[in-house]
């Protein structure tokens, strides 16, 4: 009777591993604003969980999480890391995307100003 046992800690593992959050290193060069936070030019942990237009987004530096925003994740690979900007009328820089290796993740804020221009 050990197969049951041992079937349902492989299924724990597999559940832990799929809602993991992923996480790469960005490197920004001018200060940008996501969500409600602006960061300064450095180097970034980017950490993010959820699925589709469910996703939470986190900047950390050096282990101190410095801003949270909610996103929408493409699954996708991309080959470069990469980040769409957006000017705003005070002239300050919002950060819109982020191509990471294994997906795209779309800032909330910036889905609603495009839903929003559509109009």
């Amino acid at each position: 009777m050990k197969k049951p046992s041992l079937l349902v800690a492989i299924l724990f593992t597999v559940s832990l591993f799929a809602t993991a959050a992923k996480a790469e290193t960005v490197h920004i060069y001018e200060p940008v604003t996501v969500g409600s936070s602006t960061l300064q030019p450095g180097t970034y942990d980017v950490a993010y969980s959820g699925n589709g237009s469910d996703v939470q987004v986190s900047f950390s530096k050096a282990h101190k999480q410095i801003a949270v925003a909610p996103a929408t994740l493409v699954v996708k690979k991309n080959s470069d890391v990469r980040m769409a900007l957006t000017k705003t009328d005070s002239g300050s820089k919002s950060l819109d995307s982020i191509d990471l290796k294994n997906g795209s993740l779309t800032f909330t804020s910036a889905v609603n100003a495009t839903a929003g221009a559509a109009h």
